[in-house]
């Protein structure tokens, strides 16, 4: 308003005078010439310093009260159609929060009301309490209205940051703020009568606290140590230097960190022998000339700054050293071997692979390690031994004859220090034989129940038990022969396993009406190789209704497995 008694027009308004807190307007645009105008005069009530305006319909001498209504007063020296959102207090922009009005009837109405957040500064000096912004509700107009809030940092912890005055509704915060500790507030304004009810639903703000360039970057480490080995080439990667700042990285560049070398000593060949990325931290080496001889290390002072290297900084310490290459790579001495193993052996040994380095004996540009380039499924493994250097070929699983009888491998030899990247890596070829062993016969299933009934007769064919032979390659014959018959009650066809009856069954020889029987097969390898069976036979009547055969699986326990369907033996 800026001219106590003045005129300001716009709006269809006109400014009549002010007095204390008091200033009245009419709709006229002079109130010389609207004594009689359709609008009322109106009461715009403010406080010092705050344009915080509520406009009341004042009684005209014929007319009646009007509805308080919102302003939106445009003001010489203010841009035309900008409505007053905010005031001033203490010589700062204030937010004034109105409660939402209620509405009656079938009308939908929101559940609540979030309004845009509030943004204090952090560590601002004050003088506090200092004010924020001013809650109003509407009811005020009808009845007085008491003002308060809860919430983080209001009444539950840290308590007391903020206050409100519960008669005008100034919201206060009563110290300066720290961002890193906590980024925001979220507090509940509630408005109430005289006698305590409440006349507005609670609503919520969001204080959020913005952030100040307060903090300095940090090194993650007081001195960083990397190596870089002699004849690398220039982009190579030494070494990483990382730093962190407390502050907001996301709404600002307060946390943004740029990092810089700014001393390098010794200074030879060069003064920038190395380089750092500004953004990562990665320091590569930029030129040649590394000697390890001349210069085994180098001191680099490193600076991070924040605000993208425009801001507060710090600086640490990088020590690079230098490491001699190695000139002498193993070489194979010879490079083809030929070795043979037994199928299904682990860790046995193959052959023997010889190197030869011209490094110092025991050093780590002498010691060498071995890999094998194509052994995807693990089989082999290839060990160092500390006192030759020889790499040991073994078997790292058991092998299959019947599946594969021969590899080509090939293994490669490297030293711990690695030598000139223009070298290349030395390659044996390995050819490795598997041998067969002569592989027990395997029954199938290794349990098998059949069903009878009690009256078979002597010489009936009961079932066929046959096993399989693992050496499917030799071709080799199978036998079979019964080892645990109670009372020779069975015999089996040595050539075809066929299983039939010999004698006849007592109820002695039978328990739980079951009959256990072995079988063996052998096969004719050198030496031969022996595999067991087990035959579990139940009785039944003979009416009794017949099931499919069913063979146990291998989990080997006999007769606590009757509930699987049964073989069943017709009598005719």
């Amino acid at each position: 308003m800026g001219n106590p008694g003045g005129h300001a027009r716009g709006g269809g308004l006109c400014f009549l005078g002010a007095e204390k807190n008091r200033t009245v307007l009419t709709s006229g645009p002079d109130h010389r010439h609207c004594p009689k105008a359709c609008l009322s005069p109106v009461l715009l009530t403010y406080f010092p310093l705050v344009w915080q305006l509520f406009a009341h319909g004042i009684p005209s001498s014929k007319g009646t009260p009007k509805i308080p209504q919102k302003l939106g007063l445009v003001v010489e020296g203010l841009h035309a159609n900008k409505t007053l959102q905010q005031g001033t207090h203490s010589g700062h922009h204030m937010k004034v929060l109105t409660f939402p009005h209620a509405h009656f009837g079938p009308r939908r109405q929101k559940r609540d009301w979030v309004v845009p957040p509030i943004s204090i500064p952090e560590n601002d000096r004050g003088p506090y309490p200092k004010t924020v912004a001013q809650v109003k509700s509407n009811k005020n107009k009808e009845i007085q209205v008491f003002y308060s809030i809860t919430g983080r940092g209001a009444d539950e912890p840290p308590c007391g940051m903020f206050i409100m005055d519960r008669e005008t509704g100034w919201l206060k915060v009563t110290g300066p703020l720290d961002r890193e500790q906590e980024s925001h507030y979220v507090l509940f304004l509630h408005a109430v009568s005289s006698t305590g009810n409440a006349v507005e639903d609670p609503m919520e703000t969001v204080i959020t606290v913005r952030d100040q360039n307060d903090n300095r970057p940090e090194f993650t480490q007081a001195v960083f140590e990397g190596s870089v080995m002699e004849g690398a080439y220039p982009g190579t990667s030494v070494m990483q230097i990382t730093a962190t700042d407390a502050d907001d990285h996301e709404n600002t560049h307060n946390a943004d960190i740029a990092y810089t070398i700014l001393s390098q000593d010794p200074s030879l060949p060069h003064s920038n022998m190395f380089a750092i990325n500004r953004d990562t931290g990665v320091i590569s080496l930029l030129t040649t000339g590394l000697d390890q001889q001349s210069v085994p290390a180098y001191t680099l002072t490193v600076q991070a700054a924040d605000l993208q290297g425009e801001g507060l900084h710090s600086t640490t310490t990088a020590v690079i050293t230098v490491t001699q290459s190695n000139p002498s790579p193993p070489i194979f001495s010879p490079t083809q071997y030929v070795g043979e193993v037994f199928e299904n052996k682990v860790g046995a040994g193959i052959v023997r692979l010889k190197v030869k380095d011209a490094d110092t004996p025991g050093s780590p540009a002498w010691k060498v390690v071995f890999s094998i380039l194509n052994d995807r499924a693990g089989l082999f493994t290839v060990t160092t031994d500390p006192k030759t250097n020889d790499g040991l070929l073994k078997t790292a699983k058991g092998l299959d004859f019947e599946a594969t009888q021969r590899y080509i491998l090939y293994v490669t030899a490297a030293n711990t220090v690695p030598w000139a990247p223009s070298l290349p890596t030395a390659t044996a070829t390995v050819t490795v034989d598997v041998l067969d062993m002569n592989e027990a016969p395997v029954f199938v299933p290794p349990i098998k129940m059949v069903e009878v009934p009690k009256d078979v007769v002597v010489g009936q064919e009961i079932t066929s038990y046959r096993a399989r032979d693992p050496d499917s390659l030799q071709g080799q014959r199978i036998r079979y022969q019964m080892r645990d018959s109670p009372s020779h009650w069975l015999d089996i066809n040595s050539e075809t396993g066929v299983i039939s009856t010999r004698a006849s069954l007592h109820n002695d020889d039978m328990e739980n009406h079951t009959f256990l029987a072995i079988v063996i097969a052998v096969d004719d390898g050198q030496p031969p190789a022996t595999g067991t069976g087990t035959l579990l036979l139940t009785f039944s009547d003979p009416d009794s209704p017949t099931a499919d055969s069913h063979c146990l699986s291998t989990c080997q326990r006999g007769p606590e497995l009757p509930a699987l369907p049964k073989e069943t033996l017709s009598s005719h």
